[in-house]
C-alpha cells in the first residue's frame, strides 16, 4: 500500500471522527432546546461522542495496521532473518516479570517482533505498565513503565543472574531487588550512573567485564531514555523507559513521506543501536 492510499484511510478514519462529533453537538443542542434542561444537553453530548467513538474504531484500527504492515514492517524487514512482526501481538508479562520488574494491575503491549540477529534470536515489542493504588477512597492509576522491552537469547550458556539498572529507572520502585544484593563494580564512573545487583554469591565480572560497561555506557548515550539491563537463563533483557509507543501515527497528523520515513528510521536506529553496542 502507497502513501496516497494510505493517507486516503487517515481522512476516512478522521471524517468519521469529526462527523460523528458535529451530529452529537447538533442533537445534544436539539435536545436542550425541547428540553430547556441543560443535563439532557449533557447527557446526549456524552452519549453522542461514547457512539462515536465506537463507530470510529474501526477505521482507526484499520488504518494504523495498514501503516505498520505497509512502512514499518518493510523498515523492519532488513534487520532480521527469521523476521516476524505482529502489530496487534503482545510480549508475554510472564517473561518481564522473571526479571522482577512488575507488570502492574494493567499490562499493555503490542509491535511484537522476532527474528535473528548475529546468530541471536530476538524478540521486543511495546510495553505499558499502570499500577493502580487506592489511597483515602482515591484511586490513582499511576504509569511504571511505557516504552520497548527487548529480550536477546544467545546459544552459548553462560551462568549470570544479574541486573543493571540506570540511575531514574527505577523511581517508581517498578523493579523489586528482593532476592538481589547490591554490589559495587569498582567503576566510580560507571557506579555514579547505574546500579548492580546480583543474586547468590556468583562472580558476574567474567560477564561484566570493562568492555561491557562501556558498551553500556554507550548505548545509554546514544538513546534517549532509562534502561534496564537483566542477564539470567541465557538471556539478556533490555528494557528502554522512553515513554514512547513506537511505529504509532496519528489520525489527526497528514502522512508526509519524509516526515514519516524519518520517524520511523529514526525508531529502528534505536534498535540498532542497542543491537550493536551489545554484540
Amino acid at each position: 500500500m502507497n502513501f496516497l492510499e494510505l493517507e486516503r484511510m487517515r481522512k476516512r478514519a478522521n471524517f468519521i471522527l469529526y462527523i460523528g462529533v458535529i451530529i452529537s453537538v447538533l442533537f445534544a443542542l436539539l435536545m436542550y432546546i425541547l428540553s430547556k434542561e441543560f443535563f439532557h444537553f449533557l447527557l446526549f453530548l456524552l452519549l453522542g461522542i461514547f457512539l462515536t467513538h465506537l463507530i470510529s474504531l474501526k477505521p482507526q484500527r484499520k488504518f494504523i495496521l495498514a501503516f505498520k504492515e505497509s512502512l514499518v514492517f518493510h523498515a523492519m524487514r532488513p534487520l532480521f532473518q527469521n523476521f516476524v512482526y505482529e502489530p496487534n501481538k503482545k510480549l508475554d508479562k510472564s517473561i518481564i516479570k522473571k526479571t522482577g520488574v512488575s507488570t502492574g494491575m494493567h499490562y499493555h503491549s503490542n509491535d511484537f517482533v522476532s527474528g535473528i540477529y548475529k546468530n541471536i534470536s530476538v524478540m521486543l515489542a511495546d510495553v505499558q505498565i499502570e499500577e493502580r493504588y487506592t489511597r483515602q477512597d482515591i484511586v490513582q492509576v499511576v504509569s511504571l513503565f511505557y516504552g520497548r522491552w527487548m529480550v536477546y537469547e544467545f546459544c552459548d550458556s553462560f551462568k549470570a543472574d544479574f541486573v543493571i539498572c540506570q540511575k531514574g529507572f527505577n523511581q517508581k520502585n517498578i523493579f523489586s531487588s528482593s532476592g538481589y544484593k547490591k554490589i559495587l563494580v569498582g567503576d566510580l564512573n560507571f557506579q555514579n550512573n547505574f546500579t548492580v545487583f546480583v543474586r547468590g554469591d556468583q562472580d558476574i565480572f567474567t560477564i561484566l567485564t570493562s568492555s561491557l560497561m562501556q558498551k553500556i555506557r554507550n548505548i545509554t548515550a546514544q538513546v534517549s531514555g532509562k534502561f534496564f539491563f537483566c542477564f539470567m537463563d541465557n538471556q539478556l533483557h533490555i528494557g528502554l523507559q522512553n515513554h514512547k509507543n513506537s511505529f504509532e501515527h496519528s489520525i489527526f497528523q497528514k502522512i508526509i513521506e519524509e516526515e514519516v520515513m524519518q520517524k520511523i528510521t529514526k525508531d529502528v536506529e534505536e534498535i540498532q543501536v542497542s543491537f550493536r553496542k551489545c554484540f
